[in-house]
């Protein structure tokens, strides 16, 4: 059997890619913690889980996400 997961671990400058008052070049915090989520709490438990359980992964980042986590 084989398991694909998709994991959205990015990061943002203005808003992230969930954003219901965006303003085009104006920060928007709320949508920012929407996408921060992954790189501060999200992909660390994802990792965990899957050590857990012996499962080997791969993933894409962006650039700001790599550069955010220092990995």
């Amino acid at each position: 059997m084989a398991v694909t997961v998709g994991v959205p671990f990015e990061a943002f400058i203005n808003q992230s890619q969930f954003s219901y008052l965006g303003t085009p070049g104006r920060k928007d915090n709320f949508s920012l913690s929407y996408g921060d989520y992954s790189w501060k709490a999200g992909i660390w438990r994802m990792l965990n889980v899957l050590d857990d359980f012996g499962v080997k992964a791969s993933m894409s980042t962006n650039g700001l996400d790599t550069e955010r986590t220092g990995r």
